[in-house]
């Protein structure tokens, strides 16, 4: 026990207290160390105590469990530093500068990397990393980057005039940033009226970024490259962008440069710039691990609590839109939530948030509430991807297929389970329900229908998965002939296609709504992506229910598919992906014969955006089908444009789309059991204007993604803290 003694007083101050927290729950829980159940409330104490007593041979295997155990916990999973330009910079347990570093502390012959103010008796006005200065390379200095802050404001002015950049910075407060709120806005204005922040290229890169993604929103020729068209807007203002990259900058720990590249990534996809884009949002969080905004800082003298919240911020909205982009576009994330250990953002207001004290006043909720549950949605939903993308095999190396499956057992359900207990968490004002849905306040509306629609992507990615894998069974138990089997998996099939149609239609009439309430400006590319998704799990439906001659379920998703379509051809107006996903789901459709628009309205010019590579066993029997068809492919039998009255009323197919939305969600406790389900069938029927949704309402550009920003929008939007800021420029006279 001496040898265990020696370990627990080796560990030094700056190691992360969480990891000590682990260390005694551990030793007080039986799952651990196989302690009886009437020992788990042991303290570390009384388990070293109680080790006495036993021979010398166990003493000495626990105490090498022990310290086995606490090899994980003993060395703090984060070592940061200050790099050569005196920005904070990270490297994890492998680089082995946290072994050094304990060693270090635990002989005595140095200090910490990172000590606290307490342990050096600094004063709160002391920089932070003056005390290691020349502890480590000794007389060296940090590399100063800059520019003349004159040179830089007369570059981004001379294409953005002053009056425009304050109107672009207006509306970005009261638009992208309500959507991810990494700024601390009075730090921001600030630094945005003070010249010497425009001295530093990563400020300057983040206003212009600012200014190109806020130009979509806007209604004014000279925030587009070609002021005839929207779709160019801020094409010139990434081009300046790009330009200010290439000058001299800090990129680690610089957090407005993070901040600027992750701006520019967002406005790519977009765009429809998705390699670029995806390069950028890669950057950004390379960057953001470089400098260590994915680690907890609790531990460290380094940045005050408004910048502490800053980088929180900064990091999570990088890690939501990460997830965001694997779900629309079925890529990897680049980061997950096992790599981190940040803590959530304050729930506080910037006007609240100070070095002195970050208390909210308790009747009144923080805009930053929504942003939290938000961040938890897309862990829920990073879940979900692992449980979606099955594990390979590798028919050539089990080692490898082995390897690949490890920690994939249960994604699926655990995923489900998270989802529930995020739905028990989500406060009654944020839950999209008919009082929402009537309510006048525009921002409980907005943010409550983003939650809203985030939970439901996320159970129709589960569901939607559900039901290709049970419609791939079913099929297969068609061929052998085994019709008990067949039987089951096709009802589990026909549930699971009920559910991802309900979230699906679900999806495109919330979307509707806020489009007829003129607020769906306000929102983001996020909107397109989650149409596309619905619309193409409807194209699955109906392609099903086609096969199975399930009329109703059909008629209602042609529907959906049209309404879908509209709001995606309204995006395309400004949005380049918006052209993009409108146009390869409109294709699809076309492809098998699915009725969503007539052939004199779809396009015949335009980007060929998806052509499907064939399988090699697959070419031949194309080859054979193409021969036969009149058309492309003939695959499937055309369905009329409009409803055959004959067939079924349009009552019908609504009373039987009531019945299943009231019969499933009970029974299943797919969306959660909660009284939301009611609501949303309903608005969804109110929505489809009993089975015939008036598409050409979308073309109203008074209620449509068309319409812009005007001042009434700021003031109901925007944040307090931003009130102040009408029209201002920095004095360089004062410089």
């Amino acid at each position: 026990m001496t040898a265990l003694e020696k370990v627990l007083e080796s560990i030094p101050p700056s190691i992360s207290q969480a990891a000590l927290s682990k260390l005694d729950y551990a030793l007080t829980t039986e799952s651990s160390f196989g302690l009886p159940g009437s020992s788990r409330k042991r303290s570390v104490d009384d388990f070293t105590k109680s080790q006495d007593k036993h021979a010398f041979e166990s003493d000495a295997v626990d105490a090498t469990n022990l310290v086995d155990k606490l090899a994980s916990l003993s060395i703090s999973p984060s070592y940061l530093y200050l790099d050569h330009e005196g920005n904070p910079a990270w490297a994890g347990s492998t680089s082995g500068l946290p072994l050094i570093d304990m060693l270090n502390n635990r002989s005595g012959s140095g200090t910490s990397s990172v000590p606290s103010a307490s342990e050096h008796g600094e004063s709160p006005g002391e920089e932070p990393g003056d005390f290691n200065q020349e502890t480590y390379f000794p007389g060296r200095k940090a590399t100063q980057v800059g520019l003349e802050p004159i040179i830089v404001w007369s570059r981004v002015t001379s294409l953005i005039p002053v009056d425009l950049m304050n109107t672009l910075i207006r509306t970005y407060m009261a638009t992208t940033h309500l959507l991810w709120p990494f700024l601390h806005i009075p730090t921001f204005l600030k630094d945005y009226a003070t010249p010497s922040s425009w001295g530093e290229p990563g400020f300057a890169s983040l206003v212009v970024a600012i200014c190109t993604i806020a130009s979509r929103h806007v209604d004014d020729p000279r925030a587009r490259s070609d002021p005839n068209d929207p779709a160019s807007s801020g094409k010139h203002y990434f081009t300046l962008f790009s330009q200010l990259r290439d000058f001299p900058h800090n990129e680690s720990g610089n957090v407005y440069y993070i901040q600027a590249t992750f701006l520019a990534a967002v406005y790519l996809i977009g765009g429809g710039k998705l390699a670029k884009a995806f390069a950028l949002l890669a950057e950004s969080i390379t960057l953001s691990i470089d400098s260590g905004l994915h680690r907890s800082l609790d531990h460290y003298d380094l940045t005050d609590k408004i910048w502490s919240e800053i980088r929180k911020r900064t990091f999570w909205s990088i890690f939501c839109w990460d997830k965001q982009a694997a779900a629309a576009f079925g890529r990897p994330p680049m980061i997950r939530l096992r790599d981190c250990d940040l803590e959530e953002p304050l729930d506080v207001d910037d006007q609240y948030l100070s070095d002195e004290t970050t208390s909210q006043p308790a009747n009144q909720p923080s805009r930053i509430r929504p942003f939290i549950h938000m961040i938890r949605l897309h862990v829920v939903l990073e879940r979900v991807l692992d449980g979606c993308n099955l594990p390979a095999v590798f028919p050539s190396s089990s080692f490898l297929t082995k390897a690949a499956a490890i920690g994939q057992d249960r994604a699926l359900e655990s995923a489900e389970e998270l989802l529930q207990e995020w739905r028990n968490q989500l406060p009654e004002d944020l839950k999209y329900t008919q009082a929402t849905i009537a309510s006048k306040d525009a921002y409980r509306l907005t943010q409550s229908e983003r939650l809203h629609c985030l939970e439901q992507l996320t159970s129709m990615l589960v569901y939607r998965h559900k039901f290709s894998t049970a419609a791939i069974a079913s099929e297969k138990l068609s061929e052998i002939q085994i019709e008990d089997q067949d039987g089951i998996v096709n009802r589990s099939r026909q549930q699971y296609q009920h559910i991802a149609q309900q979230t699906a239609l679900t999806i495109i009439a919330a979307h509707s709504h806020i489009s007829r309430r003129g607020l769906l400006t306000h929102y983001g590319v996020h909107v397109i992506h989650q149409l596309t998704q619905a619309g193409r799990t409807l194209v699955a439906v109906v392609l099903q229910s086609r096969k199975n001659k399930e009329k109703s379920s059909m008629s209602v998703s042609l529907e959906g598919l049209r309404v879908a379509v509209g709001l995606l051809r309204q995006f395309a107006i400004r949005y380049g992906c918006g052209t993009r996903s409108s146009d390869v789901l409109v294709e699809f459709c076309r492809v098998c014969q699915i009725p969503v628009e007539d052939e004199a309205h779809i396009p015949s010019i335009g980007q060929a955006w998806l052509r499907p590579v064939p399988l090699k066993s697959e070419t031949a029997a194309r080859k054979r089908k193409d021969s036969k068809s009149p058309t492309n492919g003939g695959l499937f039998m055309p369905l009329p444009m409009q409803l055959n009255e004959s067939e079924g009323s349009n009552a019908n197919i609504n009373e039987n789309f009531i019945q299943n939305a009231t019969n499933a969600s009970p029974e299943s406790g797919i969306l959660g059991g909660s009284n939301n389900n009611a609501d949303s069938a309903a608005d969804i029927l109110e929505l489809l204007n009993q089975g015939k949704f008036d598409v050409d309402a979308l073309l109203d550009s008074t209620s449509q993604a068309g319409r812009v920003l005007d001042v009434h929008d700021f003031g109901l939007l925007a944040p307090p803290e931003a009130s102040t800021f009408m029209s201002f420029a920095p004095d360089f006279n004062n410089l």
